[in-house]
Parts: C-alpha cells; structure tokens; sequence
C-alpha cells in the first residue's frame, strides 16, 4: 500500500511539474554551442513547481548540492542569472539566487516558511548523442523534496527534460 500512494504522489509531481516551466527558445543553436543557461532552466523545471519564494542556487556542483562543496567547480554568471531571473518568473514572482543553502538568510528558508522552495542542480553533461544529463534537486523544507539525474532533450527549439536517466536513483524525501 505505501508504493502505491508514492506513486501516486510521483505522477501528481509530474504533472503539476510539466506545465510550470514553458519552454524559452534558445534560437537556433548547434550541439557545439549549446547554451548553458538553457539547460539548466530545463534542469530547474524538471524539479521545481509554482512557489511564493524560489532560492536558485548559483553554484553547479556534482552530486547536485549533496557532499562536499569542493565539488561545486562553476558557478553561472550574472548573465546566465539575469536570464534566469526572467525565465523561472512563471514558477515565481520572488526569484533569489543564492550561493548555497547557507547563504538563504536565517528564517527564510523552505523549512522555517511553507512556499518557498530551494532549488539545484548540477552541471550539464554532455552525452554525445544529441543529450545531456543533469542532476537537479529541489527542497520544501523538512521532509518535503525531490531529485535525481534527467535526461534533457531539444524539442522545437527549446531544452526539456524527458524523465529520470537510465541507471540512475533519485531521491524523494
């Protein structure tokens, strides 16, 4: 009985998720060129729902903000963050970047105040068919959260996450 109600409570994620981001155009870009920011918007949206308040973290790290902060080696910029700031405004008026979980001032964070989500993700990975992969996460505060590694796609122009990796876990909390 409890797998049920998880997955239950998986496909009600899911489909609340699919709408929440509409997807931005990021013009007519080649494999080589793919622009970063776009995916990880794509990564963010796989994650994130509507909230009042969105942490977006600014640091990229590997094993998506779970370990050492030595794994963190890039960080977006203030253009890929400008871009941001516009693209998520459909997930939520009050779009703050923050460093990382530590740098969400006392009191603010998903755990001391419903509606408000922390996101991150890491860094795209390249996975030389035409895919990448990224690991995104999102926290709500106690036990209230979700993430893994997704599967980003190019479809009509626009980077879209199209389900979990192959092989890979993901988390729920």
């Amino acid at each position: 009985m409890p797998r049920l109600w998880i997955r239950v409570l998986v496909v009600i994620v899911g489909v609340s998720c699919a709408d929440a981001c509409a997807p931005h155009s990021g013009g007519a870009v080649s494999a080589v060129q793919v622009v970063r920011v776009d995916l990880v918007e794509a990564g963010i949206c796989a994650v994130a729902t509507p909230v009042r308040v969105l942490f977006v973290r600014t640091k990229l790290c590997e094993g998506a903000g779970d370990g050492p902060t030595d794994r963190c080696t890039l960080t977006l910029n203030e253009d890929e963050i400008a871009s941001l700031a516009t693209r998520l405004s459909d997930l939520s008026d009050d779009v703050r970047f923050v460093e990382g979980f530590e740098a969400i001032p006392p009191g603010q964070a998903p755990i001391d105040r419903p509606g408000r989500d922390d996101v991150f993700v890491g860094p795209p990975q390249d996975r030389g068919d035409g895919t990448y992969w990224i690991e995104a996460g999102e926290t709500c505060g106690g036990l209230c959260g979700h993430g893994g590694t997704f599967v980003l796609e190019e479809r009509d122009g626009a980077w879209t996450s199209t389900g979990s990796a192959p092989g890979t876990g993901s988390w729920m909390a």
